[in-house]
């Protein structure tokens, strides 16, 4: 009976998730109505597949919707262990591992978008690469001197060129594919 009541609160919950995140997509995508959670299912299905181009509204609106589920999903993770049941609350929290392989076909397709290629997601290994040599080395990062500032500064060059590529407008017919705005 306890499992039947947390299941009718997620279905509710998700009820109310998507009408919030659709009502924001609306708002700062100006997509609106369903259409949002349409590129959100889009996405998911072209989950392994890099082929093609993604306009920034795909792009987004998908990214929108795997914050707010995975958010949604560890909360609910957060409460089942609380609730006694410590072993289904620890699985909930990986659940949003599901939107990774996603999330980096439609970046790659983004980055086709405006011209670029997938290469360009190796930059984003800079700052994950940085983390791991304070940790390994912790006399390094103890150092308050230029080089480690500047180390830093540099391993986020990357990650800001692809936040800048995937704001850009579409161009033209590329080859990566046809613009999808003529489509």
């Amino acid at each position: 009976m306890q499992y039947l009541k947390l299941l009718s609160y997620f279905v509710f919950g998700l009820n109310i998730l998507q009408s919030v995140c659709d009502n924001i997509i609306f708002d700062v995508f100006i997509v609106g109505g369903n259409m949002g959670f349409h590129y959100f299912v889009s996405v998911m299905l072209k989950s392994f597949s890099i082929d093609g181009r993604a306009r920034r509204s795909e792009f987004y609106v998908f990214l929108a919707y795997a914050v707010a589920l995975t958010i949604s999903i560890v909360l609910v993770g957060l409460v089942i262990a609380q609730l006694g049941m410590v072993s289904l609350g620890l699985v909930f929290p990986c659940l949003p591992l599901v939107f990774v392989p996603a999330l980096i076909s439609v970046l790659i397709r983004r980055l086709h978008d405006v011209g670029r290629n997938a290469g360009w997601l190796s930059t984003l290994m800079f700052p994950l690469i940085l983390i791991l040599i304070v940790t390994g080395f912790p006399d390094f990062a103890a150092r308050s001197d230029k080089a480690f500032t500047m180390l830093l500064f540099c391993s986020l060059i990357g990650p800001i060129y692809v936040l800048a590529f995937t704001l850009t407008d579409s161009d033209d017919d590329n080859m990566y594919g046809y613009n999808p705005k003529s489509l």
